[in-house]
C-alpha cells in the first residue's frame, strides 16, 4: 500500500473512532439523565437543571456526529445510513429539548418525553454499533 493510501486509512480509523466515541459518550449522557429523571421524580427538584443542561449537551454531539457522518460519507467511510440516523437524531433531541420545556406545564408532553428518550438512547447505541470495526472471516482477511 503506498504512504499516501496508508495515511488516509489512518485518518479514516480515527474519524470512526471520534464518531463512535461521540455515540458512545450520548448514550452514556441519555443514561445519566434517566437516572437524573428519576430523582427528580424522587423528590430533588433540583435536579432537573441538570437534566436540561446535559440535554442540551446532548444536542450538541448529536449534531457533531451528524458532520462527521457527512464528512464520513463523502470520503466512503460510512455510508449514508449512518447519515440518515444521526440526522435522525438532531431532530429527535430537539423534540425532546421541546417536550422537556412543555412538560412543566402539560402532562401529556411530558408523557412524550420519557419514550422518546428511550428512543435516543436505543438509536445512540445503534450509532455505536454500527461504527465498530468489522471482524473479518479468516478468509476475508486473507483475500485483502
Amino acid at each position: 500500500m503506498p504512504p499516501r493510501a496508508m495515511k488516509r486509512s489512518l485518518e479514516d480509523n480515527d474519524m470512526m473512532q471520534l464518531f463512535r466515541l461521540l455515540a458512545g459518550i450520548t448514550a452514556v449522557l441519555v443514561l445519566v439523565q434517566a437516572v437524573l429523571a428519576g430523582q427528580w421524580i424522587g423528590g430533588d427538584l433540583a435536579i432537573i437543571v441538570t437534566h436540561g443542561w446535559l440535554g442540551s449537551g446532548t444536542l450538541l454531539l448529536a449534531l457533531l456526529m451528524t458532520g462527521l457522518s457527512l464528512a464520513g460519507g463523502r470520503q466512503g467511510w460510512l455510508d449514508g445510513r449512518a447519515v440518515g440516523l444521526s440526522a435522525t437524531m438532531v431532530v429527535l433531541v430537539v423534540a425532546q429539548l421541546g417536550l422537556g420545556y412543555a412538560g412543566r406545564a402539560s402532562a401529556v408532553a411530558a408523557s412524550l418525553h420519557i419514550p422518546l428518550g428511550v428512543l435516543i438512547f436505543g438509536l445512540a447505541l445503534v450509532l455505536f454499533v454500527s461504527a465498530l470495526p468489522l471482524r473479518l472471516s479468516p478468509a476475508d482477511a486473507r483475500a485483502r
